[in-house]
């Protein structure tokens, strides 16, 4: 609080009058003879401090940096905050923000980091958030230019050969009009393609790795069904990555030594798909249904470059017309950063209405393209009344608005989508989406949710 303190020359004092703390002030005395001297503190609090520790909420690990959410402090010393600054360990390095999220750049793929947040206001910076979010910057593929992704069939010792041709794999990611190529040009608006090539190598038919173990050996342990399976996560993890370094060595030797594997010159190679044989009678153990990224030991080099991101995708053998590559293109989405958007709840926040939730060949929804993969560049903000135009969401310019919601640190992203076309014909119907975002709930507050990252008002 500001107070007026008067003193009269000739006389008793005048009382102190209080006055508010940030406003006009108008110098206001009791009617009096004599002149008064008056002293009046002004705009600073008179116990005016640093703020409180924020709080850290959800972390998402990218491609070398770390996103950090958080929400102010409960006190903020009595003046606005100015400045956040969120900072590494290891390293200690630093990114400031006015406002929630802010993103920590320049870390190193695979260490694990932990983080600490300060407020800063007009009198100095206070104390470190009281906990430190521990996360691990991860291996992203590139999201422009031309990029080749490696796939790899893969079965167990009690699984038979695909009955598949190479040929219905060669149009599911490269030929077919609603191939994974297509969809990631026509997603990115043309700022990215997708060129897949097949091991083990063959002509026509198609060969798959065959791992020295059976399918139950990369399941979860039971004493009396699966005595061989894995009993920890630690378990599980090892006999992936030794599968994934038994399946590369035997088929490294087949790759063109003049095939570019790392478009964006990071030393790791962009992409790889392993196929895992599956059927209803005998499925794809649940281990394999993520994108990973591989222990950047060294171990395995491909073309002078490092194992990096790669997705488990069931290559169903019962019904592999279903949704032509929408798995594959859901699994990659994973892989350029992409968070899932379907609700572990019983709930769809988001539905049909884009390719991470449901996993039906649509587009990304325009948030996630401008967050994510940064094919939309810029997303105008809605201030004032007026009439505004968009395009549908396949057209690269113009096609989204945000609003911001009074109050509240979330906000409205405006999109128009057209049920037409290759893979838009796939939506529920055509309109204006829009979608409520929700930065302080994590980017994979979805699957976790409510509250949720993204819902879609429909």
């Amino acid at each position: 609080m500001v107070y007026a303190s008067a003193e009269e020359r000739y006389g008793s004092p005048i009382m102190p009058r209080h006055i508010p703390a940030f406003g006009c002030v108008k110098t206001f005395i009791r009617s009096c003879a004599a002149y008064a001297i008056i002293t009046v503190l002004f705009a600073v609090p008179l116990f005016a401090s640093v703020p409180g520790a924020p709080i850290i909420g959800p972390a998402s690990g990218g491609n070398k940096q770390v996103t950090i959410n958080f929400s102010a402090p409960v006190s903020n010393g009595g003046s606005a905050i100015t400045a956040y600054t969120v900072t590494s360990n290891p390293g200690g390095l630093t990114a400031t923000g006015s406002a929630s999220p802010i993103t920590v750049s320049g870390l190193t793929n695979g260490t694990p980091y932990t983080f600490s947040l300060t407020a800063t206001n007009g009198d100095g910076t206070g104390p470190p958030s009281v906990t430190a979010y521990n996360t691990t910057p991860r291996l992203y593929a590139p999201t422009t230019g031309t990029i080749n992704n490696l796939v790899v069939f893969i079965r167990f010792s009690d699984q038979p050969e695909f009955t598949q041709s190479l040929s219905y794999y060669a149009g599911l990611f490269n030929t077919a009009a609603n191939s994974l190529k297509n969809f990631y040009r026509e997603n990115s608006y043309n700022m990215l393609t997708v060129d897949s090539t097949f091991y083990p190598s063959s002509s026509g038919s198609l060969t798959s790795y065959q791992d020295p173990h059976p399918t139950s050996y990369y399941q979860a342990y039971n004493a009396s069904t699966n005595p061989g399976g894995y009993t920890n996560a630690a378990m599980a993890t090892a006999r992936e990555t030794a599968l994934v370094t038994n399946a590369l060595t035997a088929i490294k030797d087949q790759i063109p030594g003049g095939l570019n594997l790392d478009g964006d010159g990071d030393g790791y190679i962009d992409h790889i798909t392993f196929e895992v044989y599956s059927t209803a009678v005998n499925p794809q153990p649940v281990m394999f249904y993520s994108r990973a990224t591989y222990d950047t030991s060294n171990s395995i080099v491909i073309n002078g470059k490092q194992v990096g991101s790669y997705t488990w995708v069931a290559a169903s053998q019962d019904s592999p017309s279903f949704y032509l590559a929408s798995t594959e293109i859901h699994e990659m989405g994973h892989s350029f950063g992409y968070p899932d958007l379907r609700g572990n709840t019983g709930r769809t926040p988001v539905g049909d209405w884009d390719v991470m939730s449901m996993s039906k060949p649509v587009h990304s929804g325009a948030y996630l393209k401008y967050k994510f993969t940064k094919w939309i560049a810029d997303i105008p903000e809605i201030s004032s009344y007026g009439t505004y135009a968009l395009n549908d969401l396949t057209q690269a310019t113009n096609n989204a608005y945000k609003i911001k919601i009074p109050n509240k640190n979330e906000f409205l992203i405006l999109e128009y989508r057209k049920a037409s076309g290759p893979f838009e014909s796939n939506l529920p119907g055509s309109g204006l989406c829009i979608t409520r975002v929700n930065e302080a709930a994590g980017v994979w507050g979805n699957l976790g949710g409510p509250p949720f990252f993204l819902y879609y008002f429909r």
